[in-house]
């Protein structure tokens, strides 16, 4: 019976790291070896480590490595980028405008990143998650409204009027607020624009910035 428990385990081990672990690490030699032209810090030789062992939980020590790491690389002329592993995937930071038109005037890199499937099973495949060509019919039926300049004016009353309360409400920060002391302006900002498209694109007030963040 042991035997049989032992021989068990051992079968559903070997079908993970052939399933599972071998085809991860082959995707990270490709993934090495396509991006061994670009500049990133000293990878750890330990496997499935990358640079996480000089990641630090302050953000503020991460900020910085990234703002030096993108100095440096704007310093070089014939690199303007660089890499960091997240374990066995890279995060590619495009550190000038030329680079980063690279990427943005691409027309034909469509592919959403691995972290977009976690929200297929809500999102299912809409315009969000789709790839290549479904992304483009979708994207090519909402195309018109963006172009529509008399749709936006139409909009101007809401954007007005959204917008005058979002003033009201930073005039009342700063009044109660003690001088000289910073303040978080994000909330205030997402709500407003919780509004404004509530009310342009679905036609309901949702009143979010009414609602002191109890929305």
């Amino acid at each position: 019976m042991v035997f049989l428990a032992s021989s068990i385990i051992s079968i559903i081990f070997f079908l993970f790291i052939v399933y599972y672990l071998v085809p991860v690490w082959m995707k990270h030699i490709r993934l090495r070896r396509d991006y061994r032209n670009i500049t990133y810090l000293p990878i750890s030789r330990i496997p499935f480590v990358g640079n996480i062992h000089q990641f630090d939980k302050r953000s503020h020590v991460f900020s910085s490595l990234l703002v030096r790491m993108a100095k440096l690389c704007q310093q070089q002329q014939e690199q303007g980028c660089f890499c960091l592993w997240h374990s066995l995937w890279p995060m590619i930071f495009a550190c000038t405008g030329k680079n980063l038109a690279t990427f943005i005037n691409n027309s034909k890199q469509l592919v959403k990143s691995f972290d977009y499937t976690f929200l297929e099973p809500w999102l299912k495949t809409g315009l969000l998650t789709s790839n290549n060509a479904k992304w483009r019919t979708r994207r090519r039926l909402i195309t018109p409204a963006f172009h529509d300049t008399q749709l936006l004016h139409n909009f101007m009353l809401i954007f007005n009027e959204q917008s005058c309360i979002f003033a009201r409400r930073l005039g009342e920060c700063i009044r109660i607020g003690e001088k000289g002391k910073a303040f978080d302006m994000f909330p205030y900002i997402s709500s407003c624009t919780l509004d404004i498209i509530a009310e342009t694109a679905m036609g309901e007030h949702v009143d979010a910035q009414s609602s002191e963040g109890k929305n």
